[in-house]
């Protein structure tokens, strides 16, 4: 059959109206992911990880639905004569970099911005890295920007991010002095952070979790789960990134893994998945990085070279006297990693609690232990929280100080969920928390972003997927 161009008409296009064959509904893109654009990413997915296997070195990405050459001509005003990258001229570039900067905190940047800010405009071809970063800013830009003008080149840069990003991870490993692969290493990791977040942003959670789970990975692999480890020989060093060459680079591996660890909890509790970073006691798989600053604490800091943790993670869970958390930071980086470890708690205790009920295990006991405890630290946090007064941050702090309060509040709900109809305190804990919730977000704008978990995920955090 020739292939026919959809008018758009609603709500069936003309060619379908017009055809004798008996087609199925029509999709259109502009209402979220279409039952054929979910099945090509899968496709996409499996592409990708076939080709790892197979040790390709290509330096193009897999292909993905919203890159196809025929999508974006759909959107191309110079399919003729000029090409569209002739038209990015350094002025544009200079106000998508003002529109990224003015919301990137907003969307998740842990780097420090001013460095990033200095190297955008003068990184040379050449530093494929960098690029990749470079090129995930402007995506965002185009993005959240109201400009038509503008947006028309979200999928222009979103086929340069990923592309960038591929050749970006063939090169981390090039020789270089330790400096630039860990900024090599820092930008490929913040990039695929922040294309995980579109990717989620725009109801794509495959993709997602896809680029979430590389930038996790790498993060491991580059041992930013071990800085100041008490097991460590040397300060701050990584076999793959060496020591920090001063105290923002140090804090740029701190928040950079925190901010990663939080994103990869929030999601997996989200659909339930068996959890990827597990707290252990064993070397290799502990997590001793300590919680992260306030950019500008590390900014206005020498490095500490006396300075140590060791279990971060682990001790937390287990701190129910809040003895050993009692020197943490008051970051809203800290609050907020702290509120994701608890909602990803929250959501595997709960529901192995309740099973062990159901099917009357020998290891209730042991759940209920973990219950009661994990119950106790949501309890002390939520309280810790509430005592925070709001005049004496920024609007931009308060805003992620109150996505913690309110994640801190659904991990309450998600931990008692299943209990509702059993106990009394449990479904007067979910009430409760239910409330402190809607009311944390009512104050919110509703048009900003309040951490990776919200928008089109919200109803999915709250309320779990059960089998009751």
């Amino acid at each position: 059959m020739d292939s026919q161009k959809c008018d758009g008409e609603r709500p069936s296009c003309g060619p379908c109206r017009r055809s004798t064959e008996q087609f199925q509904d029509c999709e259109y893109t502009d209402s979220g992911a279409t039952q054929s654009q979910i099945l090509q990413e899968q496709i996409a997915v499996l592409e990708s990880r076939l080709q790892q296997l197979q040790g390709q070195g290509s330096s193009l990405p897999p292909r993905k639905p919203t890159e196809d050459a025929s999508a974006i001509q759909l959107h191309e005003p110079y399919r003729s004569g000029t090409s569209l990258e002739d038209t990015i001229t350094p002025q544009i570039k200079q106000r998508l970099l003002g529109i990224f900067i003015d919301h990137a905190l907003d969307i998740g940047f842990f780097l420090n911005i001013d460095r990033f800010a200095n190297s955008a405009l003068n990184t040379l071809p050449t530093e494929r890295a960098r690029n990749a970063l470079l090129n995930t800013a402007y995506l965002w830009a185009t993005h959240l920007s109201t400009l038509e003008e503008l947006k028309h080149y979200e999928s222009f840069f979103l086929k340069r991010a990923l592309a960038g990003i591929s050749q970006g991870l063939s090169g981390t490993s090039s020789p270089g002095t330790s400096v630039s692969r860990s900024t090599d290493i820092l930008s490929v990791i913040q990039a695929e952070y922040l294309i995980a977040v579109y990717y989620f942003r725009n109801v794509k959670i495959l993709e997602g979790k896809y680029h979430m789970t590389t930038a996790m990975s790498l993060a491991i692999s580059a041992g930013l789960h071990t800085i100041r480890s008490l097991e460590s020989t040397h300060l701050g060093n990584s076999a793959a990134l060496g020591p920090p060459a001063d105290a923002i680079e140090e804090g740029e591996r701190i928040t950079a893994f925190w901010a990663i660890l939080s994103l990869n909890y929030c999601w997996t509790a989200i659909d339930s998945s068996p959890s990827n970073v597990v707290p252990s006691m064993r070397t290799g798989l502990r997590i001793d990085t300590p919680w992260p600053e306030d950019m500008e604490t590390y900014v206005n800091m020498d490095i500490q070279p006396h300075l140590n943790a060791g279990h971060t993670v682990l001790r937390f869970l287990t701190d129910v006297s809040g003895t050993y958390d009692s020197g943490a930071p008051l970051s809203w980086r800290t609050f907020y990693a702290k509120a994701s470890i608890l909602f990803e708690q929250a959501t595997h205790i709960g529901s192995k609690h309740w099973n062990n009920m159901v099917s009357r295990s020998p290891n209730t006991a042991r759940s209920s232990v973990e219950f009661s405890t994990l119950d106790s630290l949501i309890i002390r946090f939520t309280q810790t929280m509430s005592t925070i007064h709001p005049a004496t941050y920024s609007p931009l702090i308060q805003k992620h100080l109150s996505a913690a309060h309110f994640l801190a509040h659904i991990a309450c709900i998600r931990l008692h969920y299943s209990f509702v109809d059993q106990q009394a305190r449990s479904r007067q804990r979910v009430i409760d928390s239910a409330k402190a919730a809607t009311t944390i977000i009512t104050r919110m704008d509703g048009n900003s972003f309040i951490g990776p978990i919200t928008g089109v995920s919200l109803p999915y955090t709250v309320f779990p997927n059960t089998s009751r």
